[in-house]
């Protein structure tokens, strides 16, 4: 899978149900058909797997397997061919018999085989081996009547075709399908759950080679993002944010803390934070300073650049991490460039401090606090009055990294707000962090 089967589940939800959102040849399918992807409990309609069966198509490799020519049917095609074998045909065919005389250019035809509302499987016609293979998720072995009355209408077909005078050349065996012998290519149903037999069935179609299947098949979302790396993951989760384009998501609330004061961030800026520096860092400041122990207050400066501020109210110091050259003005006494900011945090922290949590040392004067001025070329982690490394030196890297600690942030007010593909990631990202913290426990 890539990062735009994860766009996918965002752009369904971020668009009206007559919306058309894909066109693939004759294949149209409409925002409200597609919304079957998201719901674990409903079936695939005919339209959204026909599309996914044009998708194997356009794969040129796909085409041709160890020099086979293989065939994709679709739904539609699948249902007329059922029909002509429960009705039978009269004369020299219909218009389904002109389509079926392609099938002689292939040496694998798959066939999607659907029992009606309530399973699918799939059905190979191994001409190399006069063999039909049954792939069938669930290995329903006692129902294969909708098999049999495929293979007999396609036999009709090919009963008309074989007595035409322009019979094209071809590599087939015989033409004879229901005489051959019907395989169970799975020996073990490997669906755990009442409804993804369809996406099992287009997963047989999409990676059958004739003899085994090319790659494994994976039963969910949650598999795959488990099976990535932390960077992978936080690069996967941004490009799935970036992709948002619907107006109402990107105006909902993401992420809010009621706690020490309220303070909310919408998709909107969290998508485009490098250039929402202020809001961002609110939402920053909001969430680390539920310790009332430390607050970091990032600074913004006329240049551009941002200074953090750490008061330590256990130790009474005031550290400031500046990733900026020192100006040689302040050389001799460089706490002098932080002197203004410093005196406007006394003002408003002392007025908050003294109705939040009056009589605690932060209503002290924290001029009267050591202050030490760490400057750095770089943004580093701070934690416990320590600079740890490694060193992010890309900012889009750094960046990336502080839009995931915002999202995962556990005492989110709002997180049900966010699509669900979004809250997959976080789930994964969450498990990661915790088998990290396993991981230190047992090494220490």
């Amino acid at each position: 899978m890539t990062d735009l089967d994860y766009y996918c589940q965002i752009t369904i939800e971020a668009h009206k149900s007559i919306d058309l959102l894909v066109k693939i040849n004759d294949i149209f399918v409409t925002q409200a058909q597609l919304l079957c992807l998201l719901d674990q409990e409903i079936f695939l309609n005919d339209d959204v797997i026909s599309a996914y069966i044009c998708c194997i198509k356009d794969q040129a490799e796909l085409q041709s397997r160890d020099d086979v020519k293989f065939y994709f049917e679709k739904p539609f095609i699948s249902e007329m061919l059922k029909r002509d074998g429960n009705l039978g045909l009269n004369g020299d065919g219909n218009c389904i018999t002109k389509i079926l005389r392609s099938y002689l250019k292939h040496e694998m035809v798959l066939i999607p085989i659907n029992i009606k509302d309530t399973h699918w499987y799939l059905g190979v016609i191994n001409t190399q081996k006069r063999e039909i293979q049954v792939l069938d998720s669930l290995c329903w072995e006692f129902n294969r009547g909708d098999l049999t009355a495929t293979l007999q209408g396609l036999q009709n077909h090919l009963s008309i075709i074989e007595k035409q005078q322009n019979l094209i050349s071809h590599n087939w065996k015989d033409l004879q399908v229901t005489t051959w012998t019907i395989t169970e290519q799975l020996q073990a149903p490997i669906q755990n759950d009442s409804s993804s037999c369809d996406l099992f069935m287009l997963k047989f179609m999409e990676y059958w080679t004739g003899e085994i299947l090319s790659h494994p098949i994976i039963q969910s979302l949650m598999s795959v993002l488990s099976e990535m790396s932390a960077n992978e993951l936080i690069g996967g989760f941004c490009d799935c944010i970036k992709s948002i384009t619907c107006a109402k998501i990107l105006k909902k609330v993401w992420v809010r803390n009621s706690k020490p004061y309220p303070i909310s961030l919408t998709e909107e800026t969290a998508r485009n934070f490098k250039d929402s520096y202020a809001p961002v860092s609110t939402m920053v400041l909001a969430v680390l300073t539920t310790n009332l122990l430390q607050i970091l207050i990032p600074i913004l400066e006329s240049n551009g650049a941002f200074n953090l501020v750490i008061l330590d109210q256990d130790t009474r110091t005031v550290y400031i991490l500046d990733p900026t050259p020192l100006d040689p003005i302040y050389q001799y006494n460089p706490n002098a460039k932080y002197v203004k900011k410093l005196l406007c945090i006394v003002e408003y922290l002392a007025k908050a401090m003294a109705k939040a949590c009056s009589g605690s040392r932060w209503n002290e004067d924290i001029f009267l606090w050591h202050i030490l001025e760490l400057v750095s070329y770089f943004m580093f982690i701070w934690k416990d009055a320590e600079l740890y490394l490694p060193v992010l030196k890309d900012s889009y890297e750094l960046t990336k990294q502080i839009l995931a600690q915002l999202l995962t942030y556990k005492e989110n007010e709002c997180e049900d707000n966010m699509p669900a593909a979004v809250q997959d990631f976080l789930i994964v990202a969450r498990l990661l962090e915790v088998i990290k913290s396993f991981s230190r426990e047992e090494n220490r």
